[in-house]
């Protein structure tokens, strides 16, 4: 049975000895020659702790890709500090994993080799062999030697979480990766990472515009406010694991969750308790 959610709190840490990710007063602004500067994050703390799920959600274009930009080192903050495991983040780092929006899957790869080009990359020995295994682990075996032109829009979203899954990240950030598929086959492809998640328990940052997806896969929801983004509200969802999305989702519980979720969205700034 679903426990109740615990009330929302405006906490943006997790007790932990050593934060797996922490951003410490992180800023970034962009400057453009002959442009006005634009800050996009300002003074943004938050620790996430070894093996956590959290979700940001904010409004479009207030700065979530960026956050996820600045954590994987492919921007240097303006202000502030990135760590993981404890040491400033300085460059692309090595053990993060990263699913876009799109598959992004090479076209002219077979499904097997599009798994395999990630391992390959990190200098994994016999990728071949654990390129199949994880293409029978999202359920493709059989599918293994089609092209990317050839599998459906879930099917190639499958490849892509094999992908992801086969280098074993420490860290995975996923930025919208569900938000191209139909209504039901996100759901089933929810389901299917939460059941992959759970056996290798990384620590995720998902960014969404979809509060339910937010609450349904997350431990915490951080509710960033328009740009530049800054924290309005971190909610614990406070639902146990495992869980099924498509029957959680269902829950009373889960709905006074997503009320809340949606009311902190809609809040004027400065109104926010």
């Amino acid at each position: 049975m679903i426990s109740a959610a615990k009330a929302p709190t405006t906490a943006t840490s997790t007790p932990t000895a050593t934060p797996k990710i922490a951003l410490d007063s992180m800023s970034l602004t962009f400057v453009a020659k002959g442009r006005r500067a634009v800050p996009a994050v300002h003074e943004l703390s938050l620790d996430i702790a070894p093996g956590e799920f959290v979700a940001v959600v904010g409004p479009s274009g207030c700065g979530k890709s960026t956050l996820m930009n600045v954590i994987s080192g492919l921007m240097p903050p303006t202000k502030g500090v990135v760590r993981i495991d404890g040491n400033p983040v300085r460059g692309i780092q090595s053990n993060i994993g990263y699913m876009p929006s799109r598959d992004a899957l090479l076209p002219w790869r077979t499904a097997v080799r599009n798994v395999e080009y990630g391992l390959e990359f990190r200098g994994v020995r016999k990728p071949a062999e654990l390129a199949r295994e994880g293409i029978a682990r999202v359920g493709l075996a059989g599918f293994e030697d089609h092209y990317p032109s050839e599998l459906s829009q879930g099917m190639r979203q499958r490849v892509a979480i094999a992908r992801t899954f086969a280098s074993s990240p420490e860290i995975m950030l996923m930025d919208e990766p569900f938000s191209a598929l139909d209504a039901q086959t996100r759901v089933r492809m929810q389901d299917l990472f939460l059941d992959m998640w759970e056996s290798e328990r990384m620590t995720v940052v998902l960014v969404t515009h979809d509060a339910t997806e937010a609450i349904a896969l997350a431990d915490r929801v951080v509710v960033l406010t328009d740009r530049p983004a800054r924290i309005k509200a971190v909610i614990d969802v406070g639902f146990p694991r495992p869980r099924s999305v498509r029957d959680l989702i269902r829950r009373h519980e889960f709905q006074d969750v997503l009320t809340r979720v949606w009311d902190l969205l809609e809040e004027p700034e400065g109104r926010q308790q």
